[in-house]
């Protein structure tokens, strides 16, 4: 997977030593050193003016961030929550529901309707997207506690989601036909997760954490869409390529002896 997203996008793969790549991988790795999840993890930059990020699992699992999303960011509270929420996605297993559910459903469905589309449609509708929309809502809680006991502010949680509003064109289609539920219910759950006593406690613990972090330079800030990042060459990228099909063919493997471990971390976090 890691291979064929690198593949699609090899263009536009912004150079790991740019200092605002660098911001972003310190922010994903101290969240997961501060939480104790032993795995490593990549973060690739993706110059594109799309307000977005999204993680694939591989070996190492890999956190994809437009730079459409860097001005959602505002801050390494920001960025902490996108990657967090991505973070959850990973410790939740959301990636497997498609392959270890929906596929064996719509191969029932499509038997029991006697037609593809249509047992497509109603896997979809009755089962994948309101399964999708649910994934949404346990990342953002992970994510939430995950970055809270990092030490970063889970007061900036609502500014992000109301920045990435503002950032993408308005769906005005309804919540049943979307993967994603409508930004007011998240922001009202987070809202809810933020003030819990729970939340609260662990901002409490953290909070030499944060301070510790606030003379750090926000790089987010200065940085101008209208100025292109410098990507990695060609010769690099074919590196990157030949290492993801070197990794592929171990990733079976892999996942099974991390599975356990994985699943540790989300108990410690979530009890």
């Amino acid at each position: 997977m890691n291979h064929t997203v690198i593949t699609q996008f090899q263009e536009h793969i912004v150079d790991p030593k740019h200092p605002i790549a660098q911001q972003v991988s310190d922010i994903g790795n101290t969240i997961c050193k501060e939480n104790g999840i032993p795995i490593p993890r990549r973060y690739v930059i993706i110059d594109l003016d799309i307000a977005n990020a999204f993680v694939i699992m591989g070996s190492p699992p890999t956190v994809y961030v437009f730079t459409g999303i860097i001005p959602v960011f505002a801050n390494e509270s920001g960025a902490a929550m996108v990657l967090a929420h991505e973070m959850g996605h990973i410790l939740a297993h959301h990636s497997a529901d498609l392959l270890l559910i929906f596929v064996p459903l719509v191969y029932v469905a499509t038997l029991l309707f006697g037609n593809s589309k249509i047992g497509k449609q109603v896997v979809d509708y009755t089962q994948r997207l309101p399964r999708s929309r649910k994934n949404e809502y346990e990342a953002d809680h992970i994510g939430l506690y995950l970055m809270a006991s990092a030490g970063y502010d889970v007061n900036e949680c609502e500014k992000v989601f109301e920045r990435l509003e503002g950032a993408n064109h308005p769906d005005t289609s309804i919540e049943f036909v979307r993967t994603h539920p409508l930004m007011e219910h998240r922001i009202e759950k987070l809202k809810q997760i933020a003030s819990s006593p729970q939340i609260q406690d662990l901002q409490a613990s953290s909070q030499n954490k944060r301070k510790s972090r606030s003379v750090t330079t926000n790089l987010f800030t200065s940085y101008d869409p209208k100025k292109p990042l410098p990507l990695l060459s060609n010769e690099q990228i074919l590196e990157v390529l030949t290492e993801e099909q070197n990794r592929a063919f171990n990733f079976k493997e892999w996942r099974e002896s991390e599975r356990v471990r994985l699943e540790e971390s989300l108990k410690q976090i979530t009890k």
